[in-house]
């Protein structure tokens, strides 16, 4: 601007003509500097802000987790493990045994039109086994020991006491009037499956469940009890408990223990297991045997 006035006082080019083209120039002049004096005051405070943001740490947001992420269930010694399977029972929501045990390894729709559902849970020690309904309610669980000194205990006062891999078949009930349980069922196939089970049920005492003890083929075991009678073990089924060798039954303990709720099966129901042993005396060794462990 200073150039501008000097110029035209050096020249003596101040005239009416000029001057309108001085004063176009000195606006022209005031304007761009107000525009650089503008772009130095934004590139400042960009430069502010930049700094700040460097100086906060973003805030990391939590994904909400989907019911597919994996449930991590933390290590446990037998004690633990004994405790967390005594609180399994009938009419809770499969996602309570999920909590416990974590993911199901199997789950498979099960039941005569496949409205029912079995989830099988895979522990170093143990299978769990769970039967529901279409509401995800929880009808039967079964627990079968893998290991001969993983030994949990179940037991309803006055009842029956159990501990898998330990207590004989002649002392799992408690009970001074029945010699025998109520059923007894054998299933032997050419390979598979392999089954012997012994069923009680003991009404109000029992919460009208139905209760089980029993050697499944998906975990070790050595033997299943004699019959008297040789063709009996070609039995699919239920058989009397009478023909079973009580010898056998007082040196024999069972691998497994279910719990069974009246409402899925009757247990007056001669022609309930003519599909087999598959869902209803715990996992089975078709499937668990799958497993690379």
């Amino acid at each position: 601007m200073a150039i501008i006035i000097n110029v035209v006082t050096k020249y003596r080019l101040l005239n009416k003509s000029n001057f309108v083209i001085v004063i176009l120039l000195l606006l022209v002049s005031l304007l761009g500097f107000k525009v650089w004096n503008l772009n130095i005051k934004v590139s400042q405070l960009t430069e502010s802000e930049a700094a700040k943001t460097e100086k906060v740490p973003t805030e990391k947001v939590p994904v909400e987790t989907s019911s597919l992420d994996l449930i991590e269930v933390p290590q446990r010694d037998n004690e633990e493990k004994y405790e967390t399977l005594k609180k399994l029972s009938v009419e809770v929501q499969i996602s309570y045994f999920s909590k416990l045990l974590g993911n199901p390894a199997f789950i498979n729709l099960v039941g005569e039109n496949q409205e029912l559902k079995e989830y099988v849970y895979v522990d170093e020690d143990f299978y769990a086994q769970a039967v529901t309904d279409n509401n995800d309610k929880v009808l039967s669980y079964a627990i079968t020991s893998r290991a001969k000194d993983f030994n949990p205990t179940f037991e309803m006062s006055g009842l029956y006491k159990v501990s898998l891999n330990k207590t004989p078949f002649s002392e799992w009930r408690i009970d001074t009037f029945n010699k025998l349980p109520l059923s007894c069922y054998y299933f032997i196939g050419a390979h598979d499956p392999i089954y012997y089970f012994e069923e009680d049920y003991f009404g109000n005492p029992g919460n009208y469940l139905s209760f089980l003890v029993g050697i499944n083929n998906s975990a070790t075991y050595n033997d299943l009890p004699n019959t008297y009678d040789p063709y009996d073990r070609m039995t699919w089924g239920r058989i009397d408990c009478e023909k079973i060798k009580q010898a056998d039954r007082e040196k024999m303990a069972p691998n497994t223990f279910i719990v069974r709720n009246t409402l899925l099966v009757d247990v007056k129901d001669e022609n309930l297991f003519k599909g087999g042993p598959s869902v209803w005396f715990g996992p089975d060794n078709i499937q668990t045997r799958t497993l690379n462990e």
